[in-house]
């Protein structure tokens, strides 16, 4: 099938509509409810890494923490204000 084309947008994301948000919908939730900073981060990023890593997956044996050696995809934000921004 020469010349023909795909259809729909290849770079589109293919994660359901959501799903966007939802981390800081739960950091503004535990920021109203006065649960501490540093566990809900560690919901959010270290448990779910901690989990997949005994699945035998080796890259997410560095993943979910910030240390020497680890890789680490970092997001500077203001817990005072993050607010989710989208609507469904």
């Amino acid at each position: 099938m020469s010349g023909a084309k795909p259809k729909g947008d290849l770079v589109a994301p293919r994660s359901y509509p959501r799903t966007s948000g939802s981390h800081s919908t739960v950091l503004k939730l535990a920021r109203d409810n006065d649960v501490e900073l540093m566990f809900t981060l560690s919901q959010l990023s270290y448990w779910p890494a901690l989990h997949m890593g005994g699945t035998d997956v080796k890259f997410l044996d560095v993943r979910g923490r910030m240390q020497e050696g680890m890789a680490a995809d970092i997001v500077v934000f203001d817990p005072e204000t993050v607010a989710p921004g989208s609507d469904y």
